[in-house]
Parts: C-alpha cells; structure tokens; sequence
C-alpha cells in the first residue's frame, strides 16, 4: 500500500468536496424549469464575509447558488472577501446555505506594537441560517459560522506572540468564527 502524505490528502478531499458542490449546483441549474427573477442584494454585518464591519454586495445567479463579496474594516485596515453560497431549497422562514469564500480570515492587532498589526488571507467555509421575514422573502437577517483555513505564517506569528513573555494579554485565534448581517434587495430582473 502506497503511502500518502496528510497533506496530499487533504488536498485531494478539498478537490472532491469542491466537485460535489460543482455538480450538485449544476443538477439544481439544470432542473429548473422557469428562470428565477435574478436579485440583487446588499447588506451590512460583521464578521469575515463582510470584510471585517462593513458591507456585502451578493448577486443571485440562481435560487440556489449567490455571488457575494464584502468589504469592511477588520480592526488592522481594509478586509474583504469574494465567494459563493449554495442556498438549500426551503419555502420555509429559514433557509440554510453552505459558503465558501477567499479572502481576510484572521489578523492579529497588539496594542502599542503596531508594526505587528497584519491581515492574513486564505480560504474559508461556512454553513449558514437565512431568516426571512414572516411576509416576505426579503429583507432578512443572515448568521454563519464560518472555519477560517489559516495559512503557516499565521499560526507561526500567533505562536510566536502567545509565547513571548514581554506581551501580556495576547490571545490565540478562535478556531470557529460566527457572523451576522442584515441584507435588503437592492434591484431585480424583471
């Protein structure tokens, strides 16, 4: 039996995670039968997929699959991040979506010590609750939690700051992150 580095395995799950999601979005492309009204939406939030606090602009390119990307302040400069949501068909008040995005995913801000203060980007993945509004689909409120892929040079400048004895109230990333906004439609394909 041939051996496989973790690495190279995580690699080849991310690829297969990647194509389910390709062909799961395409067979609910391809079932459709009447074209959805493409909406576009805009909100306000906090968290990474709203580049820190700020905005997100998202296009509806189906019922079931949105183009998003947000832009904001993540508390060291700009943040932002682009991605994609896969909307789980419900008629229901709530609706659950899965995301994945690129983008800002962590940064680490010392008080007094500003030439650490640095974003750092990579990819992240998140599963999602939609909460429309009981008379209509939108506006709405939208939460996540999202885990954030850190890079090397992230963990390597977190350890390295968690264990220097001459900063006092350093404190380790959380390994999940949540975030809330609120979206309103911002125009319609008639």
């Amino acid at each position: 039996m041939k051996y496989i580095p973790p690495y190279r395995a995580m690699k080849c799950k991310g690829l297969l995670i990647v194509l389910v999601l390709v062909f799961y979005t395409n067979s609910f492309l391809l079932a459709q039968e009447a074209k959805p009204k493409n909406r576009t939406f805009g909100g306000l939030g906090a968290g990474i997929p709203y580049g820190g606090f700020g905005l997100q602009l998202g296009q509806q390119l189906s019922s079931e699959l949105d183009v998003f990307g947000g832009l904001g302040y993540n508390l060291v400069g700009v943040g932002y991040n682009v991605g994609l949501k896969l909307n789980i068909p419900s008629e229901k008040r709530t609706q659950f979506y899965l995301a994945g995005m690129y983008g800002y995913n962590s940064v680490i801000k010392i008080k007094n010590l500003e030439e650490s203060n640095k974003s750092y980007y990579g990819p992240s993945f998140g599963l999602g609750l939609k909460l429309k509004s009981r008379r209509y689909n939108i506006p709405f409120w939208d939460f996540s939690v999202i885990l954030p892929v850190r890079n090397a040079s992230f963990k390597e400048d977190q350890d390295y700051y968690a264990n220097n004895s001459g900063i006092s109230g350093f404190t380790k990333a959380f390994p999940v992150l949540i975030s809330v906004g609120y979206h309103f439609q911002i125009s319609a394909e008639k």
